[in-house]
């Protein structure tokens, strides 16, 4: 197995070319058959490394006549004490497998004298302590890259990285499948006023705005976007605030504040334990905050939150007086020309009808890929039981069908 960890490491000596060759002269030497070769490039993730370890051990426990594993070093196995006992739990299965480490001329196996695996040991820790300190420098040059304003998260929707590792830009996506336009239009549209985070996400989903599966976007994911400050040029990490972004922003500062005012605004007159009449839907005319209400006496007032404002309103006024408000305003609503009028109702009554079949469709479809997943998991533990498959490989797809069934479960409940 080859592998190399940064980009330093892959210039002068520890090339994946370079320890392939090293690997491969060692065992031609020893009269070793290469049976498969595993490489991790430094490009790997820690799970892509993860990954291509559980494999070859899912390959070596697969194909048992294999008696011989070859590392450059210790470090190239493994820098974690988890791995190192898996290694050692197959090593022991068998008193003719071995374990090479080339550039330490150490070779261990079951009836290894203790010096040797003492040594073993030894460079474990010492591949672990790499391990802890890379990590620890790694922080700091992430940390490094915030505090120059550029944010050194993973992903972001809407948005792509350009650059070499270590170096990464955030630009806006411009592609054809990007999400930057829904997420745009997200804003706009909630800063109208007319829209509800639901409407807003049935709205979007409805013009095509899905998750990179292809699921439809839930609505838990439209109002996280909206809570972002990314997208007007700012950025949190580690629980700090960065207000001036490098990265380009996608909307105004002043779009995203209203955006945060409409939504404090209506977690503020969001009902509790009553379930007022219009609740969430006034406003005071003076500081534009929410008007909420209250029961006292058996008889229901609302009043001006006043929230994070000097508002001079601290009166109230009864429940009767805002519905002779609201209903004298409505009394004025008339459409005199009756072609517009029959226009209105047969226009929403379609309207309904297509949200009708929308939700109905996306239930259908849902509730069919949930149940595939399901069925495909039940598979999976017979297979199991009757040992057909590896402990490892069961671990593996149980935990990528388990995530499809959570991701799909709140979509699934959102159309309810």
């Amino acid at each position: 197995m080859a592998r190399v960890s940064t980009r330093e490491q892959a210039v002068d000596g520890y090339s994946l070319d370079s320890q392939k060759k090293l690997l491969e002269e060692y065992s031609t030497q020893r009269g070793l058959i290469i049976s498969r070769r595993f490489i991790v490039p430094e490009s790997a993730s820690g799970k892509q490394e993860r990954k291509e370890f559980n494999e070859m051990l899912e390959y070596l426990y697969a194909n048992p006549s294999i008696q011989n594993l070859v590392f450059e070093k210790v470090d190239r196995a493994s820098r974690n004490f988890k791995d190192g006992l898996k290694l050692d739990e197959w090593l022991n299965g068998d008193e003719e497998r071995q374990i090479h480490f080339v550039k330490q001329n150490l070779v261990i196996h079951k009836n290894a004298k203790s010096h040797e695996k003492f040594q073993w040991d030894i460079y474990l820790v010492m591949a672990k302590q790499y391990s802890n300190n890379l990590s620890e420098e790694t922080k700091k040059g992430i940390t490094e890259k915030a505090e120059q304003n550029w944010y050194p998260g993973n992903h972001k929707r809407g948005y792509k990285t350009t650059g070499d590792t270590g170096q990464k830009t955030w630009t806006i996506d411009s592609s054809d499948t990007s999400e930057a336009p829904y997420i745009k239009q997200a804003f706009e549209l909630y800063d109208t006023g007319r829209h509800t985070l639901l409407s807003v996400t049935k709205l979007l989903v409805k013009e095509g705005w899905t998750t990179g599966t292809g699921m439809p976007i839930a609505r838990s994911t439209v109002h996280k976007v909206l809570k972002d400050c990314f997208y007007c040029g700012e950025f949190i990490w580690n629980k700090k605030h960065y207000k001036h972004g490098n990265h380009a922003s996608l909307i105004s500062k002043e779009l995203f504040n209203r955006v945060q005012d409409r939504i404090e605004r209506k977690l503020v007159g969001k009902a509790k334990k009553h379930d007022f009449l219009f609740a969430g839907m006034l406003t005071c005319e003076e500081c534009g905050r929410s008007v909420c209400g209250e029961t006292q006496k058996g008889h229901t007032y609302h009043r001006c939150t006043r929230y994070k404002t000097n508002c001079s309103q601290r009166s109230y006024i009864r429940q009767q007086d805002v519905d002779e408000q609201i209903l004298s305003h409505l009394d004025k609503l008339h459409i005199k020309n009756e072609r517009l009028a029959e226009w209105l109702r047969n226009a929403l009554k379609e309207s309904h009808a297509d949200e009708v079949k929308y939700h109905d469709e996306a239930l259908a479809e849902l509730s069919s890929r949930l149940k595939r997943t399901q069925q495909r998991v039940n598979t999976l533990y017979d297979e199991k039981i009757d040992g057909h498959i590896s402990n490892d490989f069961y671990d593996k797809k149980f935990e990528q069908y388990s995530e499809e069934l959570v991701e799909g479960t709140p979509n699934l409940r959102h159309l309810f």
